[in-house]
């Protein structure tokens, strides 16, 4: 019974270790607010909820280990240029939201995951509609992609 306890003692104290190390780097990594043109969000072992109310959104990073993120961008307006999002997520899930009228183009890379996207036909929105552009990296994880309007 007693190695059992120093087992357990050891995975506890080295899993508490990881928490706080997630935790300070999280806090770290993290830069840009809602109205920067450009952002980066970091969530691990825990929850983010980020909005972007920029005027001229050009590129967003979001990555997440071990917990789940919704980021909304449908606030935001995207750069004439377009805009890169690139999501990272590893042993969890992400939600992004996107604007109805917005064309989106998903690169989807995944392992053991899968990458769901439910965004407006591009043959429906104007030629000249700036484009987002998402690297979307789910490994044993889940990401959603979904247009709907602003509420």
């Amino acid at each position: 019974m007693r190695p059992a306890l120093r087992v357990a003692g050891a995975v506890m104290a080295v899993n508490a270790a990881a928490f706080v190390a997630g935790r300070w780097y999280a806090a770290r990594a993290s830069t840009g607010d809602e109205l920067s043109p450009e952002f980066a969000r970091t969530t691990v072992w825990g929850g983010l909820e980020f909005s972007s109310r920029a005027p001229a959104l050009t590129s967003g990073s979001v990555t997440v280990v071990g917990g789940g993120a919704v980021v909304d961008l449908r606030a935001a307006t995207l750069d004439p240029g377009g805009c890169l999002l690139r999501m990272n997520v590893t042993f969890g899930g992400a939600t992004v939201l996107v604007g109805s009228n917005w064309r989106v183009v998903v690169d989807e890379v995944s392992t053991m995951s899968g990458v769901a996207v439910n965004v407006t036909d591009a043959a429906r929105l104007p030629t000249d509609t700036p484009t987002l552009r998402i690297a979307a990296r789910a490994r044993w994880s889940g990401i959603a992609i979904r247009a709907r309007p602003s509420e």
